[in-house]
């Protein structure tokens, strides 16, 4: 999957930002994530009438505390690439700075007390 951005030397196209429910989380807690895919990239000259929507398949949604990675869901967006997933934070998560990972974004920061 690729985004509708052009790539090449001096190309860029910032990711999309995850909303999560809440930002500080305790293990155990349950939290939903937002992310819209689909948005067209607004910092490239991309010529022509915009792409069509898409369905995106398979999107994972992961824990990220230093260099471990836990998923936490796979999900597909709707058709129009908007992503909506209710995860839960694993009861052995460990206290402190942490991100929710999602396929396709840019990670989103999480505190766990």
């Amino acid at each position: 999957m690729v985004t509708a951005c052009s790539g090449g030397p001096g190309a860029s196209c910032a990711l999309p930002r995850p909303v999560l429910s809440s930002g500080h989380v305790a293990p155990g807690d349950r939290i939903t994530v937002r992310v819209d895919l689909d948005r067209e990239c607004v910092d490239t000259n991309h010529p022509g009438p915009p792409l069509p929507p898409k369905v995106w398949h398979g999107i994972r949604v992961s824990l990220v505390q230093g260099a471990a990675i836990t998923a936490l869901s796979t999900v597909d967006s709707d058709g129009h690439g908007q992503v909506s997933a209710e995860v839960a934070i694993p009861a052995g998560a460990t206290p402190g700075r942490a991100a929710i990972r999602v396929d396709f974004a840019e990670d989103a920061a999480l505190t766990i007390d």
